[in-house]
């Protein structure tokens, strides 16, 4: 029971949802989460934490900076499908999915790179 509790806990911040959506969608740096989501970066540390500690997050070192991404074995899990599948498809109120395209741009990332996730 207290695993099903902490899935339920680990799910049921909305901002924690949206960095999920964004770093399944696109590898990102932690600065570049925060700038999607219009966040403070020490928050969105604390909501990545948390879906790291998961395993839905994984993160990559290099140099100064930490990239997040959703690892295959996540996406494969039937733990996490359901739930990548539903943050995918959910709708985007709050824009994230814009500044993310915006982001990606000034990154010189294609648009194709953004589609394929």
């Amino acid at each position: 029971m207290d695993r099903i509790a902490q899935g339920y806990r680990l799910l049921g911040d909305p901002a924690r949802l949206r960095a999920l959506r964004v770093i399944a969608r696109q590898e990102l740096a932690a600065g570049e989460v925060a700038q999607v989501l219009g966040l403070a970066a020490s928050t969105v540390s604390k909501h990545v934490a948390a879906l790291r500690q998961a395993g839905v997050v994984a993160e990559r070192r290099h140099g100064r900076h930490v990239y997040f991404a959703v690892p295959a074995a996540a996406r494969t899990d039937p733990r996490w499908t359901g739930v990548l599948a539903q943050v995918a498809d959910e709708a985007d109120a709050a824009g994230d999915l814009a500044r993310l395209e915006d982001v990606l741009r000034a990154l010189g990332a294609s648009k194709l790179d953004i589609m394929r996730k």
